[in-house]
């Protein structure tokens, strides 16, 4: 917690303020392209810290419907992705659901849409493969299922908690996909190294980042890797 309210108020000192509706948001950047993004109220209360990391992939994804939900501590939207006709924005691969930083600096949409996002995923476990069989086995369930190596399950479209909740929309999903480059970054914020790779996956490609502690196996270029992790997007 006291990591947390640091950095809130390097935020506040000396993050750079956007006007955001009835209040601000206070955005931290670093140039390894992690941000934090905190949205404050007229009266400079905390109201949300969301991490970003900016990346250069993009998804072409078609917008569904806006979420603001304070009791799971997102802005963001649903989305479908992997859409080829702009004219046809809930003909994707699947939907999820992405939590959006900057969220009330967008303005006014007119949904459904499409839209070009940078999406980012902050994995909270990452496995890392060699190849293709090395992933099958390696994710095959005790039923004998397993996953496509490249996959997107937007888990936080399902029903996981007590008691009703229509529709449970957290931006959780478990990514697989083939590692195209990676690096070791370091953010200067707080001072810890961390990993990156740019992940192609079913609908497109993503940033992925986890910290050293995370990762199981070595991530290989050109191999495969899978997540469990919070998704974030901001549209391009």
């Amino acid at each position: 917690m006291d990591e947390v309210l640091r950095l809130a108020e390097a935020a506040f000192e000396h993050g750079e303020r956007i006007e955001a509706g009835d209040g601000d948001y206070f955005r931290l950047a670093d140039v390894s392209g992690a941000e934090l993004w905190l949205r404050s109220n007229a009266d400079k209360e905390i109201i949300l810290l969301s991490p970003h990391f900016r990346g250069q992939t993009k998804m072409t994804v078609g917008l569904e419907n806006a979420i603001t939900d304070p009791e799971d501590h997102t802005d963001g939207f649903r989305a479908w992705a992997g859409v080829e006709n702009e004219a046809e924005p809930l003909h994707g691969d699947y939907p999820f659901v992405f939590n959006c930083p900057d969220f009330h600096t967008v303005g006014k949409l007119e949904l459904p849409k499409a839209e070009q996002v940078q999406v980012a995923c902050f994995a909270d476990q990452l496995q890392a493969f060699d190849d293709e069989e090395a992933f099958r086995e390696g994710t095959k369930q005790p039923n004998g299922l397993g996953f496509s190596a490249e996959s997107f399950i937007p888990v936080g479209l399902f029903e996981e908690q007590e008691g009703p909740r229509d529709p449970y929309t957290l931006p959780l999903a478990i990514v697989n996909g083939t590692l195209l480059d990676q690096a070791t970054k370091m953010n200067s914020m707080t001072d810890e190294a961390f990993w990156w790779g740019r992940v192609r996956t079913l609908g497109g490609e993503l940033d992925m980042v986890a910290t050293p502690g995370t990762i199981k196996g070595r991530p290989k270029t050109g191999g495969l890797v899978s997540a469990l992790g919070w998704v974030s997007g901001t549209l391009l």
